[in-house]
C-alpha cells in the first residue's frame, strides 16, 4: 500500500498532482496533471480522443496512453525529486486495475502519496481546536468547504460520469466533434473545470496541512 510519509511544505508545492476521471467499472477516460500550478489534461479513452481538437484558452488537452504518460511522470518525479500525489487511494486503484505494465504499477503503488490522510489529520486538528465545525464527510468537496473552496456552477460532484456518456453518444451519433451539440461541448468544459478544481484543491489543502495554517 502507498506510504504516508511526513510531507514538507516544499514537497507539497513541488509535487506532481494527478486526478483520474471516468465511469465506474471502466478504464479511465481522462487524467489531469498539475505541476507548478499548471494543469494539463490527457484523454486516455480512444473513443473520446476527437474531443482534444476542441480549443479553449483555459485548458491544455492532449491524447496519450496510460502507460506512456505514467512513464513520463515516473521519469519527471525521479529526475526532479518530486512527490506524486492525489486526493485519495482511488488513483492507485485505477493504476492497479488498468495499467498493463507491472513495473509501473509497483512504482506507482510504492511512490504515491494519498494526500487525504495528512489533509484530514490537519482538518481534525482544526476541529479539535474549535476553528471549524466537523465536516459532513471525508470527501474532497467537504475538505474544500473547510477553506472556502467551491466548484464552479455546473461543475461539481456527480457530473463526470453522465457527461462522459453523453459525449460518447453524441460523437457516435453525429460522427465528428464539430457536429456535436453545444450542450455536449459544454459538458466537456464542465468535466475539465471539475478536474482542474480537484487538482487545485488537493494541492491547496495539502499545502495548508503541511504549514499547519
Amino acid at each position: 500500500m502507498p506510504k504516508t510519509p511526513t510531507v514538507t511544505a516544499d514537497q507539497a508545492a513541488r509535487a506532481i498532482y494527478l486526478d483520474f476521471e471516468g465511469n465506474k467499472e471502466m478504464p479511465p477516460s481522462l487524467v489531469g496533471l498539475r505541476i507548478d500550478g499548471q494543469v494539463q489534461h490527457f484523454i486516455l479513452e480512444p473513443d473520446l480522443a476527437a474531443y482534444a481538437t476542441l480549443t479553449n484558452s483555459k485548458y491544455q488537452v492532449h491524447v496519450e496512453g496510460l502507460e506512456p504518460l505514467l512513464e513520463r511522470v515516473r521519469k519527471l518525479s525521479g529526475a526532479e525529486k518530486r512527490l506524486v500525489a492525489g486526493f485519495s487511494i482511488h488513483e492507485v486503484d485505477i493504476i492497479q486495475d488498468y495499467c498493463s505494465d507491472l513495473e509501473l504499477i509497483q512504482w506507482f503503488t510504492d511512490s504515491y502519496l494519498n494526500a487525504k490522510k495528512p489533509i484530514y489529520r490537519w482538518i481534525r486538528s482544526r476541529v479539535a481546536a474549535g476553528e471549524i465545525p466537523e465536516p459532513e464527510d471525508k470527501t474532497l468537496k467537504s475538505a474544500m468547504s473547510t477553506i472556502g473552496m467551491k466548484y464552479k456552477p455546473g461543475a461539481g460532484t456527480d457530473i463526470v460520469g453522465k457527461n462522459l456518456k453523453r459525449m460518447r453518444t453524441q460523437l457516435a451519433t453525429k460522427g465528428s466533434v464539430e457536429a456535436v451539440s453545444k450542450g455536449t461541448k459544454a459538458h466537456w468544459w464542465k468535466i475539465l473545470s471539475h478536474n482542474t478544481t480537484d487538482l487545485a484543491a488537493t494541492q491547496e489543502l495539502l499545502s495548508r496541512a503541511t504549514r499547519g495554517s
